[in-house]
């Protein structure tokens, strides 16, 4: 309803692609749990209830680290779109801190602590050729071998994974400065796409982040 979709139309995109129901619902993923705490999280804050949307997207966050795109998104519109840019950063930062509490609310009630916050650099590990910039590293380091320049293959892997991340983080901050413009939940989507793509490793089901984001503003084909 919030933006004007058919209904059926939207179904399909979000929950009957072969993404949703190989990977999320065949492969049981907890992106999904994620993704629905996401996406209900954002659309109670456009509901204009932002602290019950920050909540709900601090929850989502305590599943998958990515889901806290929506916290930053609800305290920059928190204000309204009417609001200068310059008086939107102390309602982000206010997001933020209420996130944090949650999130140290659940961390200490778990009995984990914060040792979760170790286990974000777990992916990383994966070496794949799905993700271009660990692509990029494996060509790279193949092609220096053969004209017997001496690169290791950890270290051309941290200078690719390192721009990829710089670049993904550069266009997140220019998307979300131009959210008003291009609309706050497709410049969301880009943005995880981007980290996706651009990130040291590309699970299939990591597609899905911004595929559910993007369903309700895509149009054409």
């Amino acid at each position: 309803k919030l933006y004007h979709r058919d209904g059926a139309a939207l179904f399909t995109l979000t929950v009957l692609n072969p993404v949703v129901i190989l990977y999320l619902i065949g492969s049981a993923h907890n992106d999904a749990l994620m993704l629905g705490l996401l996406v209900a999280g954002f659309t109670l804050a456009k509901e204009k209830r932002p602290v019950l949307g920050i909540i709900v997207c601090a929850l989502a966050t305590s599943i998958k680290a990515p889901a806290a795109i929506g916290i930053l998104y609800i305290g920059w519109g928190w204000l309204g779109t009417a609001a200068p840019k310059r008086d939107r950063i102390r309602p982000v930062i206010t997001a933020g801190l209420l996130g944090l509490v949650i999130l140290a609310f659940f961390s200490y009630e778990s009995g984990l602590g914060w040792g979760w916050v170790q286990n974000l650099a777990t992916p990383g590990v994966v070496r794949s050729w799905m993700a271009p910039t660990t692509a990029i590293a494996f060509m790279g380091t193949s092609l220096a071998h053969l004209v017997h320049v001496g690169v290791g293959l950890g270290g051309f892997l941290s200078v690719t994974r390192f721009l990829g991340l710089l670049i993904a983080g550069v266009a997140g901050v220019w998307l979300l400065w131009n959210s008003d413009r291009i609309g706050h939940l497709k410049a969301m989507g880009l943005t995880l796409l981007l980290f996706v793509v651009l990130g040291p490793v590309d699970q299939p089901w990591y597609l899905s982040w911004a595929l559910v984001l993007l369903a309700p503003v895509a149009v054409g084909r």
